[in-house]
């Protein structure tokens, strides 16, 4: 359930301990509206905001106009964590067996320092783990090899860019084909391409500037990552927008969404009115209501594999 961040503990005067109430937003996230005070046995303690990070110690900071507290130590092994997970997602590189439990057995043993070291791994590095056999070491190799040859949206979202989701992600890798392009740009530049915005723009910049994020590309790059895409220019659903409303039965949704990127067009999370198309399945949700109410085109997943198979005819 949704509770976000330490000023909406603070808002909505939540405590450890206290009975709150949950209710679905949007029919889809649960999320806390509010605390029960009348239930409160005295017991409950206010959550402050921690002054040092519990892992490593180092004084945490907060950028003005944000709400969220960071660690400023890169090498912070919490940190670390964090970015070979979310490299390792399904909507990033999609790296099957490699879950946060295994994640802490390769810091550990000390396996791994950075997300460029996944590269490295041999099965018998892997076998040293905890609860790996033969079979779940070769998988795991295996699902890190595949990853090498993911689309370069997934790569740019992997990297864990500072406000880079995935759409931002899909928008960068459809106008600069490549990480090395992409690495080159400037802060004008990136603030001139519809969809960032100034903000991610110099999340961006100051992301590639840094020499570690720098040798980090070099790494993936030596190590057989995948770091460019097509450089088609017509291809036949370039920046077009769709969006994805209830279960697809021919394949899941990452697949139909890496089917749509193939052929340039863009996966979005919500509905608006640039959006280009709404892709309907199973038990769909509120989406669909908005969508007919804004009159966007909708898709049903029969029509939907036939623009795949026709090529956005």
């Amino acid at each position: 359930a949704t509770l976000h961040n330490f000023d909406e503990l603070k808002r909505k005067g939540i405590r450890i301990g206290d009975h709150v109430l949950i209710e679905r937003s949007g029919d889809v996230i649960p999320q806390v509206v509010k605390a029960i005070p009348e239930k409160r046995t005295g017991t409950e303690k206010t959550r402050r905001i921690p002054r040092k990070c519990p892992i490593c110690s180092t004084p945490i900071t907060r950028i003005e106009g944000e709400v969220a507290v960071r660690c400023p130590n890169r090498m912070c092994p919490a940190r670390l964590k964090w970015r070979v997970k979310h490299y390792a997602s399904r909507d990033a590189m999609d790296i099957d067996h490699l879950g946060e439990s295994t994640i802490d057995k390769l810091l550990e043993q000390g396996l791994i320092d950075s997300i460029a070291d996944l590269y490295t791994l041999t099965k018998t590095d892997i076998l040293q783990l905890e609860g790996f056999k033969e079979k779940s070491a070769e998988n795991l190799i295996s699902s890190i090899e595949k990853s090498k040859q993911q689309r370069l949206s997934r790569l740019i979202y992997g990297l864990g860019i500072r406000h880079v989701g995935k759409y931002a992600a899909q928008i960068l890798a459809t106008h600069f084909h490549s990480i090395d392009s992409l690495a080159k740009a400037d802060n004008e530049e990136l603030d001139t391409i519809f969809g960032l915005g100034k903000i991610t723009a110099e999340s961006i910049a100051s992301f590639f500037t840094l020499e570690e994020h720098q040798d980090l590309i070099q790494k993936l790059q030596q190590y057989g990552v995948k770091t460019k895409d097509i450089t088609t220019t017509d291809l036949p659903l370039k920046n077009k927008k769709f969006l994805f409303t209830g279960g697809l039965e021919s394949m899941s949704r990452p697949e139909a969404g890496d089917q749509i990127k193939n052929l340039g067009g863009i996966v979005v999370s919500s509905v608006s009115k640039d959006l280009n198309y709404l892709v309907v399945g199973n038990k769909p949700g509120s989406k669909y209501d908005k969508a007919k109410k804004m009159n966007i085109p909708i898709l049903t997943e029969k029509e939907f594999l036939n623009l795949l198979k026709n090529k956005g005819d």
